[in-house]
């Protein structure tokens, strides 16, 4: 099979411990075996780094050579709102911040100067023009701005690109409340969307009815392209859990469309009805957003002894927490259709019962129907009686019920998915 060379441009890359940069390092690993060789253009970044802004110890150009791709990993040149907030944090000179924010919001949309990462595009197009047997890009977004590129490659080269949509735009169904000034911007890049969308061959994303809204937003066709899980999680899942405490987890971001409180009700209540229980509930990521992890304590003042919130941990942390895990916890969107929660595919990786409460009736719940994952509970009483049945379970020695359909569960698979996005670039560079 003849290789293919494609370019990939995504601002997430590990070592940055993003769910953007696992993503697109399963491409990475996986595109050859289909027959395309990547390369991908990204920042640098720190080791396991959580945020955006923090200095970068080794700031410079890196090319990384590996046998089935290359990673170009290119200066981060922080603005001047970055490097306010990279020195002084989240508490002072908001306003400042937030005028610079808005600026940078205006502006962008018109020129790439006021972009602190157009470096990539720079870079990006000197590697084009000169490797002309690159056949195709993708850009990944977010941040969004990054289609823009796609274009301008498109227009000054000629390549064909495809804009990879990890989330939703301007059709995103969260963007309902927000406020005058937010809404005049979204105006603004509404119009840029489907300018810069405009030259693009295809775009993928996570979800059939994501599909629907962006290609009727944008005019262009779209596939879908799950996150899916890494395949080696299985084998390290499989350790035995703790036998002593029933240990329940949350893999990462919580939103604010997801009722996080009806489940946690529900918790509350089998803890009251289970003298003397042993079980702990632990959402390791949330307090990197801690309007979400003070969300989760104000709904659990008074059991603090059963439940542990923390910031985003390394991703080897975070697998061995899971590996020692009974159960995990997947939390429905309420009111937006077509969420995929990225966290559900490394929970079938580990090969452990999910629970899904409250129920999305959406992606999620057919998901878990097709791969048999474990529970779907639609308010607090039957996550309680849920709770109080498994606990019972787990103390008397009997199993846990899980009969996952493994067959299934393989077509989630990041390498199945590369092979997905294997079929798009066959597509469209055929």
């Amino acid at each position: 099979m003849p290789i293919q060379k494609i370019i990939i441009v995504s601002y997430f890359f590990p070592p940055a411990n993003f769910a953007g940069s696992y993503r697109v390092r399963s491409w990475a690993r996986h595109l050859h075996k289909f027959g395309y060789y990547p390369i991908i253009v990204t920042r640098c970044w720190n080791n396991n780094q959580t945020t955006t802004t923090e200095a970068v110890l080794d700031n410079t150009m890196q090319h990384e050579r590996h046998d089935t791709y290359e990673v170009y990993r290119i200066p981060y040149h922080p603005n001047l709102r970055d490097r306010i907030h990279a020195r002084y944090g989240d508490s002072r000179f908001t306003i400042v911040r937030k005028a610079l924010t808005l600026a940078e919001l205006l502006l962008q949309n018109f020129s790439n100067a006021v972009i602190p990462y157009h470096n990539l595009y720079d870079f990006a197009l000197q590697l084009v023009s000169r490797e002309r047997d690159i056949t195709c890009a993708i850009l990944s977004g977010r941040p969004f701005q990054l289609f823009k590129f796609g274009d301008m490659l498109h227009r000054e080269t000629g390549i064909k690109w495809i804009a990879d949509y990890r989330d939703e735009w301007n059709t995103h169904q969260w963007l309902l409340d927000e406020s005058i000034s937010r809404r005049a911007i979204r105006a603004l890049e509404s119009q840029s969307e489907k300018k810069w969308l405009r030259s693009a061959s295809m775009f993928t994303t996570c979800s059939d009815n994501w599909v629907e809204q962006i290609s009727a937003f944008t005019g262009r066709p779209g596939r879908v392209v799950l996150n899916g899980y890494e395949e080696n999680l299985i084998a390290e899942g499989r350790s035995r859990p703790s036998s002593d405490i029933l240990t329940i987890v949350h893999n990462g971001t919580i939103y604010s469309s997801q009722p996080t409180e009806i489940f946690l009700e529900g918790y509350k209540k089998f803890i009251d009805a289970t003298p003397g229980v042993k079980v702990r509930l632990l959402f390791p990521g949330v307090d990197n957003d801690p309007a979400e992890g003070n969300r989760i304590r104000r709904a659990m003042i008074g059991y603090e002894d059963y439940y542990e919130v923390t910031p985003r941990i390394p991703k080897d942390d975070l697998i061995r927490m899971m590996s020692s895990a009974h159960l995990y916890l997947l939390i429905g969107t309420q009111g937006v259709k077509g969420h995929h929660s990225s966290k559900i595919f490394e929970y079938l990786a580990m090969g452990r019962p999910v629970i899904l409460c409250p129920d999305d009736n959406d992606v999620m719940h057919e998901l878990m129907q097709d791969t048999n994952a474990g529970f779907i509970t639609k308010n607090a009483e039957e996550a309680t009686v849920l709770l109080i049945d498994l606990y019972q379970k787990f103390v008397t020695g009997k199993t846990i019920p899980y009969a996952p359909h493994t067959d299934r569960i393989a077509f989630y698979s990041r390498e199945k998915q590369a092979e997905v996005l294997a079929k798009v670039l066959d597509e469209v560079t055929g």
